[in-house]
């Protein structure tokens, strides 16, 4: 599926929780890749999932109420890092995808598409 910003508004506009399979993280969450690598092998070693960075949850609702875009256009090249050096077995068929800001091609968002693993359990080494 090509994810655009409508896709992220669509989180927004619906009200839809996180779950099992869908995490909305701050930009800020890329500062900590412990976080990042503890994030992502959770979700494969269940069922898989979304992990959508640049969607935040104001009041702790776990409901995105806006988009904070992401300044850093490496971001997905950072993650990709934290998976391979820090998620032991690595996670096969991981998807990064960047949505560009319409307003400042400057600015994204990264959904993680994380598939449930068949080389669980997965974890920060």
């Amino acid at each position: 599926m090509d994810k655009k910003v409508e896709y992220l508004q669509g989180f927004i506009d619906n009200k839809i929780s996180e779950n099992t399979n869908l995490e909305f993280k701050d930009p800020r969450a890329l500062n900590d890749n412990s976080e990042i690598a503890k994030d992502i092998s959770a979700m494969a070693n269940s069922n898989g999932g979304e992990i959508i960075y640049g969607l935040c949850d104001i009041n702790n609702d776990q409901i995105p109420e806006k988009i904070g875009w992401i300044s850093d256009p490496r971001s997905d090249e950072k993650i990709m890092q934290v998976l391979q050096t820090r998620i032991a077995p690595l996670i096969d068929d991981l998807k990064i995808i960047s949505i560009q800001n319409p307003e400042n091609d400057e600015e994204f968002a990264f959904v993680v598409e994380v598939p449930k693993s068949d080389r669980a359990p997965h974890q920060d080494s």
